[in-house]
């Protein structure tokens, strides 16, 4: 069958369905096909754009979700972006607007404290140029350079300083060491030691969320635990995290080795910083924000329209 045929075969099997009000199977008998096979095409009608939705959505709607969530954790701000069929532009909108709220709040004489992420790193790429004075940059969580530049620390760091025109601060070592040990040892550093002391002086800090999924864990991509381990990580229960450390559901930290040899920020300091922007988009996103937010480790928030949804559910909103 010919790309043209294929094509139009995909806007008769979209008319029927949308327009004709037809279900699949009245469809597959009309047509001559296997109900599985519409289902097929009517999703690979949608991926080549025969088919697009456009969802009305009053501002009001955004304002709702937001003022649940707002009023459910008490946190100073949360900002919801418009949730789109391609999860990696919900992601950019989050980023966006997350760099506008950064950007509204940073001034001269800020010490800054970023997470290294898929959604930092898209926050950095939309906050513009500016010449500010005497503003530091501090990478949170430890990471050695990575062929990936959103689980690269040192260089998410080094952006957002040039950005800033600001002074940054990198924590040179894994994110993961080797056992609890190893980590007290590498806190003796005088270097690592001078870093984690900045720490208390940070006036905003910038975080992303874990995942849900075991195979989207940060942890897991940046080769930290293999796969079966996020998994049965996952499936104990321990789903939550921020900055690299498991939480229980209740935002208590989880009482596993992982922890011990977790090199980030402590949670204990995080929750104290005045400002703590987290950002995250989509519904795998859910348990950690609603995990971190109990343990009152960030205090503003910017999600997608998913995540939201995702939230005020688990919560019985």
């Amino acid at each position: 069958m010919s790309a043209l045929h294929t094509r139009d075969a995909l806007i008769t099997i979209a008319k029927l369905y949308y327009i004709g009000d037809m279900n699949q199977a009245d469809i597959a008998g009309l047509m001559g096909l296997s109900r599985p096979k519409v289902s097929r095409m009517l999703k690979d009608a949608r991926a080549k754009k025969i088919v697009q939705f456009q969802i009305t959505t009053p501002e009001s709607h955004y304002e709702s979700l937001q003022q649940k969530i707002k009023s459910a954790f008490s946190l100073k701000e949360v900002l919801v972006a418009p949730s789109e069929p391609l999860p990696e532009k919900s992601k950019s909108g989050v980023c966006h607007l997350a760099a506008s709220l950064f950007s509204s709040l940073v001034k001269d004489g800020d010490n800054i404290g970023i997470a290294w992420g898929s959604t930092t790193t898209g926050l950095i790429q939309h906050i513009p140029n500016r010449s500010m004075s005497d503003v530091q940059v501090y990478q949170l969580c430890a990471g050695l350079a990575s062929q990936n530049l959103f689980l690269d620390g040192h260089e998410t760091t080094k952006q957002l300083a040039k950005i800033l025109n600001a002074k940054h601060h990198v924590l040179n070592a894994p994110f993961i060491v080797n056992s609890g040990l190893m980590k007290n040892l590498l806190l003796q550093e005088p270097e690592i030691q001078k870093h984690f002391a900045s720490f208390e002086q940070i006036d905003i800090a910038i975080v992303g969320m874990g995942s849900s999924d075991p195979a989207r864990s940060s942890t897991y991509m940046a080769d930290y635990i293999s796969l079966k381990e996020s998994i049965d990580l996952v499936d104990k229960g321990y789903t939550a995290d921020i900055v690299g450390f498991r939480l229980h559901n209740d935002g208590s930290l989880a009482d596993i080795p992982l922890n011990e040899r977790v090199m980030s920020i402590g949670l204990d300091t995080l929750r104290n910083i005045p400002v703590v922007i987290a950002i995250a988009s989509g519904e795998d996103k859910a348990t950690s924000v609603i995990a971190a937010a109990k343990g009152r480790y960030f205090n503003m928030l910017v999600i997608d329209e998913i995540a939201a949804i995702a939230i005020i559910n688990k919560l019985g909103l």
